[in-house]
């Protein structure tokens, strides 16, 4: 009786052992991702920070060209990096993970993403139309003269 209960100890050790093997080579697996994610996410942090770092350049030498100051301001304002409302957004999804997104959500989030791509623009055309007139360039469109003279 006690040899069995040595042996069912045994085998639930040996059970045990290869329970935490198996667990240290997904935590070496989850690690190697972590590490690869990590190292992706720099990449693009520091692209993005030189994309930033060159497009204020290009517009710091379009503005003292053209002497707009106050445009500078107002553009340098917009390009802040503004943090993601959406964390599921921001996730890395592996491509097993992207082949079960069904076409529907996808259009859907694809359809948010318009409507906040055409706000955005909107409040652009408006703030340029506005700068526009400020400067004294009146915008192009309606026009309060009537071409027939009267």
């Amino acid at each position: 009786m006690a040899e069995a209960a040595l042996e069912r100890k045994k085998d639930e050790n040996a059970s045990l052992k290869k329970l935490v093997a198996n667990h240290e080579i997904k935590w070496k697996e989850y690690e190697a991702k972590m590490q690869c994610t990590e190292k992706m996410w720099q990449n693009h942090l520091t692209s993005i920070q030189t994309r930033l770092a060159e497009a204020k350049r290009r517009h710091a030498a379009a503005a003292a060209e053209h002497g707009s100051s106050r445009l500078s301001k107002t553009t340098s304002e917009r390009i802040k990096l503004k943090p993601c409302a959406d964390t599921h957004h921001s996730q890395i999804k592996s491509e097993q993970e992207v082949s079960h997104i069904s076409p529907k959500d996808e259009l859907a989030k694809l359809k948010l993403k318009f409507k906040a791509w055409t706000k955005d623009f909107k409040n652009r055309l408006h703030e340029a139309k506005t700068t526009m007139k400020k400067l004294g360039q009146p915008a192009k469109g309606k026009s309060s003269k009537i071409w027939c003279g009267r």
